[in-house]
């Protein structure tokens, strides 16, 4: 690695450099949302029925942006509560799922979707209900809305600076600054990202049941984002005091830490597409 550069002697070329690692950054991301985009699962309704009503909670309204498939139907629920329970237990709540003839009316009354339901599992008027009527929930909930797309950018980020480390070790000249750019980025990205995503899901603990899928998503990302933390501190020792080990140990670091937003992701394609989506 060039120490003038790292010194900061000759600041043009560190900053090409920088701006080339982020027009590649800025590519893998693009790259990865429109594939994310053109792959997303289509709610996979027979036509001219509509489904009105959560079936866990029959007497509340679906949200549209919270669903799962099940059994080659897109099912729709009131709250992310309800989507887990019945994750866990899809069997206890299928016999609920009522679909309507015509269009959708969503400020339409309730009742459409009533009749012979299981019973309750959580009430809303209790402490979700409050839940919703706190504003400062809401907006906490709202800004963990934007999780799906923070993660494209530790993923980008944390994948590319452990490609970029393999290319520096086949004798490219650009790619130590582009390493060190794309952890920075990337280990910063993988913290907001983490932090985000609890305020999606909401905190573990109470009656609420968690199934292995976001329980894996969960505590892979958050060792992600500390991994993302450790590589800078690392990427940051080695540029002050290199040394074989040192290099040789980060660029392990670099490849698990990899490794770890892969794995993340992927078990975040599962909670969206279901266990089924990829053909092995």
């Amino acid at each position: 690695m060039n120490t003038d550069t790292l010194s900061g002697k000759n600041l043009p070329v560190t900053l090409r450099l920088c701006l080339r690692a982020l027009m590649l950054a800025v590519v893998a991301v693009t790259c990865g949302v429109v594939v994310g985009g053109a792959n997303a699962a289509t709610p996979n309704k027979t036509p001219g029925k509509v489904q009105m009503m959560c079936p866990v909670m029959p007497d509340e309204k679906i949200d549209p942006d919270i669903s799962l498939e099940y059994e080659g139907q897109t099912v729709y629920f009131c709250c992310q509560k309800c989507r887990r329970n019945f994750e866990t237990s899809p069997q206890r709540y299928a016999s609920a799922i009522v679909t309507t003839s015509g269009p959708v009316d969503h400020h339409a009354s309730g009742e459409a979707g009533a009749g012979t339901q299981p019973s309750n599992d959580h009430d809303h008027s209790g402490d979700h209900g409050q839940a919703r009527g706190s504003t400062q929930e809401d907006v906490w909930s709202k800004i963990g809305r934007f999780h799906p797309m923070a993660v494209h950018f530790p993923i980008a980020l944390l994948i590319s600076a452990a490609l970029a480390r393999c290319l520096m070790l086949l004798g490219s000249t650009w790619a130590g600054q582009a390493v060190r750019f794309c952890v920075w980025l990337g280990g910063v990205s993988a913290v907001i990202a983490a932090a985000l995503g609890w305020l999606n899901a909401g905190w573990p603990g109470g009656d609420e049941s968690f199934g292995d899928v976001i329980f894996n998503h969960r505590w892979l990302g958050v060792s992600a984002a500390v991994f993302g933390v450790v590589l800078i501190v690392m990427i940051e020792v080695e540029a002050n005091r290199p040394t074989k080990a040192l290099s040789n140990l980060t660029t392990l670091g670099l490849l698990v830490g990899a490794g770890l937003v892969g794995a993340t992701g992927h078990f975040g394609g599962i909670m969206v597409f279901g266990p089924d989506y990829l053909p092995w």
